[in-house]
């Protein structure tokens, strides 16, 4: 019987709720945990469900301290079941999340570093490049219709991966999000995760399908570990694509007009303070949570030189800009 001497307070309530919604009221999460390890070859999404489950139990009991261990090992099956069905992201997240919970030479974190050299081994990020048209920072394409053509010779996990990447309702916006720039300035997706050619031996490598209407552009690619050169494609009109700018919480954009030209007054780190020129104006990106203070250099009005300051409040969700420029 799993009983605690501790008071019948609100949280326990919800513990003994969440057990009896199991069907296992008189279970410890021990137990549990060695029903869903039964599950998880024949039933993988409810076996993760109650893994999820008995994460939330502890999480809640008063006295959960003790089944820290229970805890860590259902992080750790819950990652190697999220890795084998090609939810890479998320299996990292676990094994992280397991390995704090227990001390280095514990079996558990020693499994879950493996499992996370193994994602090392099999996935690399994926950059793709658009070639005939300048695509705005910190967008991504909606409505995309791919397909991947891969080789026979992949992993399970792989595979699952690419499933998910070719299915608009299992993958998430960020996939597709042109979030980052390369030394020419030019805006790039990356999609992380992406399966590496790993079986010895001249591949037959990858293609990608990129389908508008009944015409369908094929781009053959090569992705191993000595080959992940960025692939780039045209954006084709009839491929249906729409791009849609979406800036992250942590930043706040600043549209100018091009003949300004601003510097932060001091350093800041690469990804927090990013320039992007479309005629006729200029994309600042800048952080939402400092203080940024930005110094005109020279333009067409450089008797106007000064510095402005601008102050950002996250808390209210808006941002307080002092200057004559009228950035939206």
């Amino acid at each position: 019987m799993w009983r605690h001497h501790a008071v019948w307070g609100a949280g326990l309530t919800i513990i003994l709720a969440l057990g009896q919604a199991l069907g296992q009221d008189t279970q410890s999460p021990t137990e549990l945990l060695s029903q869903a390890k039964r599950n998880l070859r024949n039933d993988s999404k409810g076996a993760q469900r109650m893994l999820r489950e008995i994460i939330a139990i502890i999480n809640m009991d008063p006295l959960g301290q003790q089944y820290e261990k229970t805890k860590a090992e259902a992080f750790l099956l819950l990652g190697e079941s999220y890795l084998n069905g090609g939810r890479i992201a998320d299996a990292v997240t676990q094994f992280d999340s397991a390995k704090v919970l227990v001390a280095e030479e514990d079996k558990i974190y020693i499994r879950a570093v493996e499992n996370q050299e193994e994602i090392g081994r099999l996935f690399r990020p994926l950059r793709i490049k658009i070639k005939n048209r300048k695509i705005p920072l910190l967008s991504y394409i909606e409505g995309v219709k791919i397909e991947f053509l891969y080789p026979k010779r992949l992993e399970a996990s792989q595979i699952n991966r690419l499933q998910i990447l070719q299915d608009p309702q299992r993958y998430r916006e960020d996939e597709f999000f042109f979030g980052r720039v390369d030394s020419e300035g030019r805006p790039f997706l990356e999609i992380k995760y992406f399966p590496v050619v790993t079986f010895p031996g001249r591949s037959v490598g990858y293609s990608l399908l990129i389908k508008g209407g009944e015409e369908v552009r094929r781009y053959r690619f090569q992705f191993s570990s000595a080959e992940t050169q960025p692939l780039e494609i045209s954006w084709e009109e009839e491929a249906g694509w729409k791009l849609v700018e979406k800036v992250p919480e942590d930043l706040v954009k600043l549209e100018l007009l091009e003949k300004y030209r601003f510097k932060p007054a001091r350093a800041l780190p690469v990804d927090k303070f990013v320039e992007l020129r479309i005629k006729p104006r200029q994309h600042i990106y800048i952080p939402a949570e400092t203080h940024t203070e930005l110094v005109l250099q020279d333009s067409e009005d450089s008797g106007w030189e000064r510095a402005y300051s601008i102050a950002l409040y996250v808390l209210t969700g808006t941002a307080m800009f002092l200057g004559f420029w009228g950035a939206r």
